[in-house]
């Protein structure tokens, strides 16, 4: 609960469609396409990472 919390006001401002994602990685998943399936998860994470790191950032420490 606490990731979404932190996550859902950034996906607004960057125009993410966080339910694409989260389907395409299963998708792949299901589709037992474990090299695109790791893919996409990285990318996803890294992302919301970045994002989280940024949403978090004071202007001082920008």
């Amino acid at each position: 609960e606490v990731y979404r919390c932190w996550s859902t006001p950034e996906s607004h401002r960057t125009h993410r469609d966080i339910e694409a994602e989260h389907r395409a990685i299963m998708e792949a998943t299901v589709g037992r396409d474990a090299d695109l399936a790791v893919s996409l998860s990285e990318r996803h994470i890294r992302l919301t990472t970045e994002l989280l790191i940024v949403s978090q950032q004071t202007p001082e420490s920008a």
